[in-house]
C-alpha cells in the first residue's frame, strides 16, 4: 500500500501588532524619560553657571567699593552735582571723599575729589568727580554692574553698631549690600537674585 506524501509545515515565529504596538509604547516611555533627564541635566548645569555668573558679577564691584570705602578720608554729606545730576549719601547712594592728589599722588590739603556710587537704570555707576583745577585723577563715569535689582547702604558710628540715619560724615562702617537679576535663572517662577553683603571700615577716617 503506497503512502500518501505529506506536506510539513513549520510554524515561524513572528510579533503580532498588539505585541508591535506595545513595544513601540515602552520604547517611547523610556527615550521620554531619558531626554527628560538629560533636558533638567543640561538645565541644572545651565542655572549653576549663570549663577556662578551672578554672584561674581555683584563680588567684583562690591570689592571695589569696599576697597574705596577703606581708603577714603570721610562719607560726604555734601551734595556733589555731576552733568546736571545730584548726588548726596543716602540708602542707596554713597558719596565718598578722597584728597586731591598731584602729580606724584600725594595729598593736596584743602581740596576734595568725590568717588560716589549709585544704581540707575538698572545700573551700578562709580563716578569720579575730582577737582581738576588741581586733582591728578580723572573725572569718569563707569558701569560696575549691569541688571541690578538692588543696591542698599546701611551706616554705622565709631562702635560699628549704632545705624546712622543722618550726619554720615559720622560714619566709621560701611554696610553693602548688592543683588544682580540674571536673565534665563528662576526660582519659584522668578528671576534668580541673590543679594552679596560685605561691610566695610573708614580706614583714614580719625577716631573723636
Amino acid at each position: 500500500m503506497k503512502r500518501a506524501k505529506g506536506r510539513s509545515f513549520s510554524r515561524q515565529a513572528g510579533l503580532t501588532l498588539i505585541e508591535l504596538m506595545i513595544g513601540i509604547a515602552i520604547s517611547s516611555v523610556v527615550v521620554t524619560g531619558f531626554l527628560s533627564l538629560y533636558a533638567e541635566g543640561q538645565k541644572y548645569f545651565f542655572n549653576q553657571n549663570a549663577r556662578s555668573d551672578a554672584l561674581e558679577d555683584s563680588r567684583r564691584p562690591m570689592a571695589e567699593i569696599s576697597r574705596d570705602v577703606r581708603g577714603a578720608a570721610r562719607v560726604s554729606d555734601t551734595a556733589v552735582e555731576v552733568d546736571g545730576a545730584e548726588y548726596q549719601t543716602s540708602g542707596n547712594c554713597l558719596v565718598l571723599e578722597f584728597p586731591s592728589t598731584d602729580g606724584t599722588g600725594g595729598p593736596i590739603s584743602g581740596h576734595t575729589d568725590y568717588v560716589i556710587y549709585a544704581a540707575a537704570g538698572g545700573r551700578l555707576l562709580k563716578i569720579v568727580q575730582a577737582d581738576e583745577a588741581v586733582s591728578s585723577r580723572p573725572s569718569r563715569t563707569r558701569v560696575l554692574a549691569d541688571a541690578v535689582s538692588a543696591f542698599g547702604l546701611g551706616y554705622f558710628g565709631q562702635d560699628g553698631v549704632t545705624p546712622l540715619s543722618a550726619n554720615f560724615a559720622e560714619t566709621f562702617v560701611v554696610d553693602i549690600s548688592l543683588a544682580s537679576a540674571t536673565a534665563g535663572i528662576q526660582r519659584a517662577g522668578r528671576a534668580f537674585v541673590e543679594p552679596v553683603n560685605t561691610q566695610a571700615k573708614l580706614r583714614n577716617k580719625a577716631a573723636v
